[in-house]
């Protein structure tokens, strides 16, 4: 084999192996390692990491479960880069009470570790509010509006269509010896809303935080069949 053969070899073995490697996900660090995460027939394009490449019913033996409190990282490209207590206190606390209502009395929420109990961390992250693309309204000449109404062309003129978008980043282990078990990372918007122009609506998240909350459940089920 001459040396033209052998670099095209070499080129092509190294494109071969780099394919099947498993690209890093993107995160926030609140997971710390976000090497080996996949897609999963059952993961809903959330991207999934699994123990030893295993699957989901490494999870089977757990029946109760200790939710560590969640945790919520700002994106830093958000416009608004403060944190509002309000809003902070909202989401960590929907959040926890969706989850508890989908998992017990069934799946006991614990305080303590202990055989079978899996140890859940959370974090709503790289959030942060975005506009969508210019509505309808941008493009009527403001005089149309202030001849159907000033009150009309004021009130269009103060408010905004909002959206959020942030991840959840989430992880299990078992509590007595904290073997990683399973993680994941999954981006989603919640429900455009109209406000105030500067203002917040962290209340349209909440189909968001049902979604992933019925999500988690759902593939908890699957593991336990």
């Amino acid at each position: 084999m001459n040396k033209i053969n052998v670099a095209i070899s070499v080129l092509l073995a190294s494109l071969l192996l780099s394919g099947c490697q498993t690209a890093a996900v993107k995160g926030s660090g609140f997971l710390g390692n976000y090497e080996g995460f996949e897609d999963r027939d059952w993961s809903d394009g959330a991207k999934v990491y699994l123990n030893q490449n295993t699957d989901i019913k490494i999870l089977k033996k757990y029946d109760k479960i200790m939710l560590l409190p969640i945790e919520v990282w700002y994106s830093n490209k958000s416009e608004y880069q403060g944190i509002n207590p309000q809003e902070l206190a909202y989401i960590t606390s929907q959040l926890e009470s969706k989850f508890k209502a989908a998992f017990e009395p069934q799946y006991p929420i614990v305080d303590t570790a202990g055989k079978n109990v899996l140890v859940v961390r959370m974090a709503l992250t790289g959030l942060q509010k975005k506009s969508p693309e210019r509505g309808a309204l941008g493009y009527i000449p403001i005089a149309l509006l202030i001849s159907a109404g000033q009150n009309l062309a004021n009130n269009i003129q103060d408010q905004e269509e909002i959206f959020y978008e942030a991840s959840l980043e989430a992880e299990g282990y078992d509590s007595v010896n904290g073997d990683r078990l399973i993680a994941m990372v999954d981006q989603r918007s919640g429900d455009e809303t109209t406000v105030k122009t500067g203002s917040s609506d962290v209340k349209s998240l909440d189909s968001t935080l049902d979604y992933w909350v019925k999500r988690f459940r759902k593939n908890w089920d699957l593991a336990h069949k």
